[in-house]
């Protein structure tokens, strides 16, 4: 299913990735395409803290290390930049491959991933706009539920007036159900 937004400030990437992560599970492939500065690090800096409940976790962008990894206590996030990368061969030289399905994926510049990265969770593509950026999503059916009651938390909270509101998992959740926990930090 396809999706668009228009993304006016850092603020308002910052609450769409929040929401995004919400949707997110292991065994999911987030791929970010875009030119530089179009927000695939902010993006995927937000979804790691909020994935973490963590604000004050260090992200740096893996322009040069490649790769950088999070384990949490309920799964691991891989954060993968492939830009630098000059045959897609090199991509099994990363581990990519060897942690897919336990963990949660957000790559940046996918082409040069090319076959690996299939089958693609989320596809986002982001593009210059102004001051501000527009990002379409492309997802997979067994995801599109998931993602379409992030975004209505999100609507829910707009409609009341609590647009501020940030939405996170409750850490060390057992059970089969999944919790949100809101504050306005």
């Amino acid at each position: 299913m396809h999706f668009s937004f228009f993304l006016e400030n850092e603020i308002a990437t910052k609450r769409f990735a929040q929401d995004l992560a919400l949707a997110l599970k292991p065994g999911d492939l987030v791929t970010m395409q875009g030119d530089l500065g179009t927000g695939k690090t902010t993006i995927a800096r937000t979804i790691i803290h909020t994935l973490a409940h963590d604000n004050t976790l260090y992200v740096p962008s893996p322009t040069f290390t490649l790769v950088q990894s999070y384990q949490l206590p309920q799964f691991e996030i891989i954060h993968a930049d492939l830009y630098r990368l000059s045959m897609v061969e090199e991509i099994y030289e990363l581990g990519l491959h060897e942690t897919r399905e336990q963990s949660i994926m957000l790559i940046e510049w996918p082409k040069k991933g090319a076959d690996f990265l299939e089958p693609v969770t989320f596809a986002l593509t982001l593009q210059h706009e102004g001051c501000g950026r527009y990002v379409t999503l492309i997802s997979v059916q067994h995801s599109t539920e998931r993602l379409q009651q992030a975004f209505a938390n999100r609507t829910f909270l707009k409609t009341h007036k609590h647009s501020q509101i940030h939405c996170h998992f409750l850490a060390d959740d057992t059970s089969a159900c999944t919790y949100e926990l809101l504050d306005d930090k």
